[in-house]
């Protein structure tokens, strides 16, 4: 029996010595990785001053919603805060948010009940989420030149459409495309990459661009200011194209 129980703590004393060096091991690698140029901030969160200097061009917003608390971090060029959401509340975005993909089906004969909920789901998100932060930002009404927001929804918001969130009625400016320009970031970390990259579709030799409008699709609304003039829309959407990495 004493035989059996010191294997037994030797094994043990084995595995620890085993796993500590593994993560010795673990860690000289990592460090050599960011000994390479370009690679000095691998596996780490970026600084603050990092995270500031990408919402130069407009404020960078993470919706967080979870059974314990509710907040939007709101990271502009000037300072990082957290808001808290008060009238976010978690069953709620999950009930839905669980809606959204039958919402979006086209089907004729639930087309106005389908309708009737999503004005529902678009009132709820801005009154609950988006409007509280444009506030806080100071963005509502803010001119003829809207600025841009980068949205970043986690856990049960990936779906929301902050972009469409508020009320649409004839008129009315309780909506966020009233306000700002809309964007989606998957991380902060993905746009400063986006950033980073250098556009090559419209620099390589002999390249072009084939722009196609629809204005009418059978059975399907008149789709009004689609029919654009070459002139009129081919500048649009090079400098779309131009800015590709980091425009949605």
């Amino acid at each position: 029996m004493l035989d059996q129980l010191r294997h037994q703590r030797s094994k043990h004393l084995q595995d620890h010595r085993d796993r500590a060096n593994s993560v010795r091991g673990m860690e000289e690698l990592v460090a050599d990785i960011r000994d390479l140029p370009g690679f000095e901030g691998f596996q780490l969160p970026p600084r603050s001053d990092e995270l500031m200097a990408m919402a130069i061009e407009g404020p960078i917003v993470t919706f967080l919603c979870t059974k314990f608390r509710n907040d939007a971090i709101i990271v502009t060029a000037t300072s990082i805060k957290s808001l808290m959401l008060p009238q976010l509340i978690y069953e709620d975005a999950e009930s839905w948010m669980r809606k959204i993909p039958t919402l979006v089906r086209i089907a004729r004969s639930k087309y106005g009940e389908n309708n009737s909920q999503m004005d529902k789901l678009l009132s709820w998100l801005w009154d609950s989420a988006v409007a509280p932060v444009l506030n806080e930002l100071q963005l509502k009404m803010s001119g003829d030149k809207l600025p841009r927001v980068w949205w970043i929804g986690t856990g049960g918001l990936a779906m929301a459409p902050f972009h469409a969130a508020g009320r649409h009625s004839r008129r009315s400016t309780e909506n966020t495309y009233s306000h700002v320009i809309s964007s989606y970031i998957p991380t902060i970390k993905a746009l400063s990459y986006a950033r980073r990259r250098k556009p090559q579709l419209l620099s390589r030799p002999g390249s072009s661009l084939l722009v196609v409008t629809m204005p009418t699709s059978p059975a399907q609304n008149t789709l009004l200011g689609s029919s654009l003039g070459t002139k009129q829309f081919t500048l649009p959407v090079t400098l779309f194209l131009t800015n590709l990495g980091c425009e949605y």
